[in-house]
């Protein structure tokens, strides 16, 4: 039974109409007075409720001297429904689809919106970082890594985060601040399929941090005392800050401290 009241629901039909329908299946030909007393309806909506179920063609209607009569149709009748449904879904679509052309030609082009979402806090920083399995690209960006990390992030990254990456084949490409910490993080660049160049502190202190992925660009502090980011999904965006990443990535290249990387060109895939 609750395959059935799923079912007639999830085709559009309301709670109480599966009752009564039901109802006149088990019972056949009676007055709505009848079915309402079977199924525990509202007498004042038992007549409406019948009505709807002879519109979509599931009931039939008898008018007889003592009031109307309600029979069920045949099951079979709920297939036709649905045709009926996917008749006027298909005029619909069609009607849609004769006007598309002349509604791309009023859209102002100029006129996009980009797509913005903030995060906060540990949790928020972490939806941040998750967002990148779902488009499933390569990830580019510029980082800066702080010392009072927030433990719990450092955690998720280490658990959850690195070990989900590299196991669903997403390369990361980085440009980085130069300081023990991040060449210590180089080291690990094969292993976590990542490639990563130094940039002079003093020269590029990174204040936050930066992915660009999937026409997304998202920019993001994980340092205790800030824990809070931004993600803007928009192609143009997501292009100009991509070329910006390409050239500090082409400098770094010519730098000493990145001469293992130097032939190791930056491809936007």
């Amino acid at each position: 039974m609750a395959n059935i009241q799923t079912t007639l629901q999830d085709i559009g039909l309301k709670e109480n109409e599966i009752k009564m329908y039901l109802a006149a299946l088990s019972f056949g030909s009676q007055p709505a007075s009848v079915l309402w007393k079977k199924t525990g309806i509202a007498r004042s909506n038992a007549q409406y409720i019948c009505g709807n179920l002879v519109d979509r063609g599931l009931l039939s209607m008898v008018t007889m001297p003592t009031g109307n009569i309600y029979s069920p149709e045949k099951p079979e009748k709920i297939i036709s429904m649905l045709g009926r449904q996917y008749d006027v879904l298909d005029k619909k679509i069609h009607q849609v689809q004769a006007i598309m052309g002349d509604l791309r030609n009023m859209m102002n082009p100029y006129a996009s919106v980009p797509k913005v979402k903030y995060y906060t806090w540990l949790d928020g920083i972490i939806d941040m970082y998750e967002d990148v399995f779902k488009e499933g690209k390569t990830i580019y960006g510029a980082l800066n890594m702080v010392e009072d990390v927030h433990p719990g992030f450092t955690q998720y990254l280490e658990r959850e985060y690195i070990p989900k990456r590299v196991q669903s084949g997403i390369q990361a490409r980085w440009v980085v601040t130069d300081n023990p910490d991040t060449r210590e993080y180089r080291k690990n660049d094969e292993k976590m399929h990542k490639r990563t160049l130094l940039l002079p502190e003093d020269q590029y202190p990174f204040e936050t941090c930066i992915h660009v992925y999937a026409g997304k660009v998202a920019f993001y502090s994980y340092s205790q005392e800030d824990m809070s980011g931004i993600i803007i999904q928009n192609e143009k965006m997501h292009d100009t800050i991509l070329s910006l990443l390409k050239a500090s990535w082409d400098y770094a290249r010519t730098l000493p401290i990145n001469s293992e990387y130097r032939h190791e060109e930056l491809i936007i895939s």
